[in-house]
């Protein structure tokens, strides 16, 4: 993901869903949140879907119903219907099954509006 999505901006990287929500949270705190965050779901630490759930929690708790949240894309080896359900439920943006096709990310960037803007975990 990091040589994918480079050469459209600032991108930062997590090795596990502790790390992911600490620098989500240090980025509210300094009031420059992520704009796109892609999201593994086997993460060692807390799973991808802890870390959406979280995500969504804390950002009801900070701006209530506003409709300005971080993108959420969700990437995973599982190609299984019902976990991409779930992903969609917990409120994620985007589902990608790995490998990751370059145009199809970008393609899901582009539709989300994001592809001047940058910003990753």
């Amino acid at each position: 993901m990091l040589t994918l999505l480079a050469p459209y901006g600032a991108v930062n990287v997590a090795v596990n869903g502790l790390e992911a929500m600490a620098a989500i949270e240090k980025a509210w705190q300094v009031n420059e949140p992520y704009d796109l965050i892609c999201l593994d779901i086997m993460l060692p630490e807390m799973d991808g879907f802890q870390v959406l759930k979280n995500v969504r929690r804390m950002e009801k708790q900070r701006a209530g119903d506003q409709l300005n949240h971080v993108k959420i894309i969700m990437t995973s080896a599982l190609n299984d219907p019902r976990i991409i359900e779930r992903a969609y439920g917990e409120r994620c943006e985007a589902y990608l099954v790995k490998p990751i096709n370059k145009a199809q990310l970008i393609d899901t960037i582009r539709r989300m509006g994001l592809l001047d803007k940058l910003s990753t975990v």
